[in-house]
């Protein structure tokens, strides 16, 4: 049996935002654009630690992503309080 996963169009936000959702690929935008899109960074975001989860299983960090690709997953991560 050869099984082949589907190919998807979309790009996941989730994590610190507002409204964690499921958005339609666009080839220009970038990982700050879904976050806006998906309602912006909430108050526990860290703005400057976003990850891309790639559909491969690879993590690049959201600095680092010179193009998304349909099926990314951008994860907002949380502030770490330390004292």
């Amino acid at each position: 049996i050869l099984r082949i996963p589907e190919q998807s169009n979309l790009v996941l936000v989730s994590g610190e935002v507002l409204f964690p959702n499921a958005l339609v690929f666009e080839p220009q935008a970038q990982p700050e654009d879904y976050v806006q899109r998906a309602g912006g960074f909430n108050q526990g975001a860290d703005k400057a630690r976003l990850i891309v989860l790639r559909q491969d299983g690879s993590v690049v960090p959201g600095t680092e992503v010179a193009r998304l690709q349909p099926g990314d997953e951008i994860m907002v991560l949380p502030k770490i309080a330390t004292k």
